[in-house]
């Protein structure tokens, strides 16, 4: 029977009321929290810098726009660099930290009407930190070190992974290596290469993940104060110019090495450890002795990764004392603890 307002006025009101009432009382959907981290690593002639970008979703109640459900974040960057450069008699040194921590970054949640996939995406323009790049910069004249000058710039946002999924995702994870194009590190020379590796964990509710692993902020490097002659500092100068003396040493080793042969391939050899304590790594080194604590005569190569392990294959005979040692913006670590591997 159909039911019109013009018959049963006080009975329409009614119904309706209830559907608006039932409407009114569905509990709101539960908040999204979770984060990604992008590691971005350029190199290039006497030229490293390093960049992790963490963005971080804390959960609470959502703004909306529209299809936008905007929730509050925040963005991180822990990094660093260094650079040589020689022309004529003038070589420059400089080295930099880049510190940035919870800087407000919305991130946006929403359903593309197209093809109805859920998506996580930036609802901000890119941010700038003042002052996020500290260090210093020092140019040396044939063979006299002039007062070093101080580095002071701005650090930029590296662009938020897109994650998406159906719409009825209650998670979101994966992972992306985007390609990197321009400019992106601190003082970047010509012919610089870059490479950058992002992952992200979001959830619904108590779908939340955990936070992401901790990221220790670098300390601003300083330059070595003696033998520096007196004179201007070094400023930014067009010819170039920097320290005769090597970088400080970085705080932290690599730890606990392990080396496992291989039972079914001979001659291949996997090397595990742990990363230092302190300080973000670019890439690590492996050093072989044919003594103990001896020079690296029979191997040293970098493994152009900040990952924890490598298999090396075809290893010749013989008795190798290995260690490993962790490359970070300012120069190369102390070496791990000493591994015997005997290839028989």
């Amino acid at each position: 029977m159909l039911i019109t307002c013009r018959r049963f006025p006080v009975l329409a009101l009614a119904l309706a009321t209830v559907a608006f009432g039932a409407q009114a009382q569905q509990p709101p959907s539960p908040p999204w929290a979770g984060w990604a981290r992008c590691q971005i690593t350029v190199q290039g002639p006497g030229y490293t810098d390093q960049q992790i970008h963490t963005w971080t979703l804390t959960g609470g109640t959502p703004t909306v726009e529209g299809a936008f459900r905007i929730y509050p974040g925040t963005w991180s960057v822990v990094g660093g660099g260094s650079l040589q450069r020689t022309q004529g008699t003038q070589t420059l040194v400089a080295q930099w930290a880049t510190n940035v921590q919870g800087m407000s970054s919305p991130i946006a949640v929403f359903v593309r009407a197209s093809d109805g996939r859920m998506l996580l995406s930036a609802r901000h323009t890119q941010l700038r930190a003042q002052g996020a790049v500290a260090g210093y910069q020092q140019v040396t004249i044939g063979g006299n070190r002039l007062l070093p000058g101080a580095i002071s710039s701005e650090a930029f946002e590296w662009q938020f992974p897109v994650a998406d999924g159906p719409s009825t995702s209650t998670t979101l994870s994966g992972s992306s290596t985007p390609p990197v194009t321009g400019s992106v590190g601190f003082m970047q020379p010509a012919g610089s290469r870059g490479t950058a590796s992002c992952t992200w964990q979001f959830g619904q509710g108590s779908a939340a993940p955990a936070p992401p692993p901790a990221v220790t902020a670098q300390a601003v490097p300083t330059p070595a104060t003696s033998g520096v002659a007196t004179g201007q500092p070094s400023g930014q100068p067009a010819g170039g110019g920097g320290s005769t003396s090597g970088p400080a040493p970085c705080a932290g080793a690599p730890q606990s090495l392990t080396a496992t042969k291989s039972t079914t391939t001979p001659g291949t050899v996997t090397l595990q450890w742990a990363a230092p304590a302190s300080g973000v790594v670019i890439s690590y080194v492996i050093q072989a002795s044919s003594t103990p604590g001896g020079p690296a005569t029979l191997a040293s190569f970098d493994t152009n990764s900040p990952s924890l392990s490598i298999v090396v294959p075809s290893v010749p005979a013989g008795t190798y004392y290995i260690r490993v040692a962790a490359r970070m913006s300012c120069g190369l670590s102390a070496a791990s603890n000493e591994v015997t591997v005997v290839v028989p």
